[in-house]
């Protein structure tokens, strides 16, 4: 640990043999350092760009009282660069600053959540199309070619009314997906 010098800092011999010194007698004390503190930048929202699973971030510098570079660490490392490319999803960043002695450490979070607000696209989709029940049939099974969609993070889900092979009974039915 770093020491100071605290007190008288010259001394003169006494009448008595004795050292008289104008304040206290020196002493050599520990710095003391004030507990580190580390406060976040506020939260970021941001949305996926058209066409691209990820998203280029930056955002200002923690507020602390000891030196950014030598005590003050990032989770994840990347974080420590201010910047970086994150992906869909919420992210938590978390800051710690340690003291220069002892093991004082404060931290903070921060959360970046990247938005997906590009809705998927339609590749291709079936043209509407007639069946023709034979004589004394009720139910007839039909078939047909599903559509296909894309998205920049993936379709994770599609619904659809009736999928092929069903039995339909004549008159008209609308079939609908939705990724």
């Amino acid at each position: 640990s770093q020491l100071t010098l605290e007190g008288g800092q010259s001394a003169t011999c006494g009448h008595t043999g004795q050292w008289q010194y104008a304040a206290s007698p020196p002493s050599c004390n520990p710095i003391q350092y004030p507990p580190p503190f580390i406060l976040c930048p506020p939260d970021i929202v941001k949305p996926l760009p058209v066409g691209s699973s990820s998203v280029y971030v930056m955002f200002s510098q923690p507020k602390t009282n000891v030196d950014w570079f030598r005590y003050v660490s990032a989770e994840p490392k990347w974080a420590k660069q201010l910047e970086g490319n994150v992906k869909l999803g919420k992210h938590v960043i978390t800051f710690a600053a340690s003291s220069p002695i002892g093991d004082n450490v404060s931290n903070c979070s921060m959360t970046i959540h990247v938005k997906d607000t590009e809705p998927p696209r339609v590749i291709s989709c079936p043209n509407s199309f007639e069946e023709t029940l034979s004589r004394g049939q009720m139910l007839k099974k039909v078939g047909w070619a599903e559509p296909v969609f894309r998205d920049n993070v993936g379709v994770h889900e599609m619904t659809a009314s009736f999928l092929p092979g069903h039995y339909f009974p004549e008159v008209k039915h609308h079939v609908l997906y939705q990724a």
